[in-house]
């Protein structure tokens, strides 16, 4: 792999942290991840992601270790044989890319953080942080993404990704590989495995930075009480992944029903013009009323 960033974690992740939130979680968060294979087109459409699940980071539940809050985000999981899937869509009036992969993380940009099935937070790999990924678009509309092994210098990595700006911001959608999240531990003599049951635990983190890259809104999902560090053990989610399709995902088409009566059985059909019911006049005056007292009660709530 080309390692092409040198002491990134020192400057995002070893941050000293000093600003207080409102509302951390007090507890590590579970999310359901269902199994769907998404379009990565870089565009988020209904019926790809599970949008009654997910991930809405906020000014109540974000700490800020730089500057302060400022780009709402929803964030999305998903899963399947090939990798965890990702996507995001970020609200910010000043979007802020990179020119290439080299500064992915020079400008606005995702860091993501991964701990498969605890292991590094239990069995003290080195891989000592995490996995962490760094992700932002780039100015050429591609997505650039870089994997940053624990200490050391930022990594290219196979992925498959795409991005876009859009009206009120950008958004994003990818695909880490499972051969990647699993070597990673591998490395260190653990196993990881993705399959019904399994979890990661997992880590959010936006920065929002002005053109020059020098000015950071820095920002990410976490537990209270642990905001000074990004130990694996207090990351504040846990990804549970199941083979069960998102219920907001599973929309089946009712079918008409089949009528397989014989033909020579089939009841004889009166087609005959069948003239329009009428109604009391009484009772079509009583309904016009109440619908302009209704008109009246609705305009005043307005």
């Amino acid at each position: 792999m080309k390692k092409i960033l040198a002491g990134v974690m020192s400057v995002s992740m070893l941050a000293a942290l000093a600003v207080s939130a409102s509302a951390l979680y007090t507890e590590r968060q579970d999310i359901t991840v269902y199994k769907n294979t998404p379009t990565i087109d870089g565009t988020i459409n209904p019926g790809e992601w599970d949008f009654d699940n997910v991930v809405d980071m906020t000014a109540d539940n974000c700490y800020a270790w730089a500057g302060e809050f400022t780009c709402p985000v929803y964030f999305y999981y998903s899963w399947d044989e090939n990798g965890l899937y990702c996507a995001a869509q970020v609200t910010d009036a000043d979007v802020c890319l990179p020119a290439d992969i080299s500064n992915v993380y020079g400008m606005d940009a995702f860091q993501i953080a991964l701990d498969p099935a605890g292991l590094i937070a239990e069995e003290g790999l080195g891989t000592g942080g995490g996995e962490f990924f760094s992700i932002g678009l780039m100015e050429d509309g591609s997505l650039g993404a870089v994997y940053h092994p624990w200490g050391g210098a930022a990594e290219e990595f196979d992925y498959t990704g795409a991005g876009r700006k859009t009206d009120s911001g950008w958004e994003f959608e990818m695909m880490i590989p499972w051969s990647h999240i699993s070597g990673a531990v591998a490395d260190e003599g653990a196993t990881f495995t993705a399959a019904d049951g399994a979890f990661l635990n997992a880590k959010i983190c936006y920065l929002d930075r002005n053109d020059g890259g020098a000015e950071t809104n820095a920002y990410t999902i976490s537990l209270e009480g642990t905001n000074e560090g990004m130990n694996p053990a207090d990351y504040a989610f846990r990804l549970n992944l199941t083979t069960i399709t998102a219920p907001s995902l599973d929309t089946p088409v009712d079918e008409a029903p089949v009528d397989d009566t014989p033909v020579d059985d089939a009841p004889v059909v009166d087609d005959a013009p069948v003239a329009p019911a009428t109604a009391d006049a009484g009772i079509v005056a009583a309904v016009a009323v109440m619908a302009a007292v209704a008109g009246v009660v609705l305009s005043k709530k307005h």
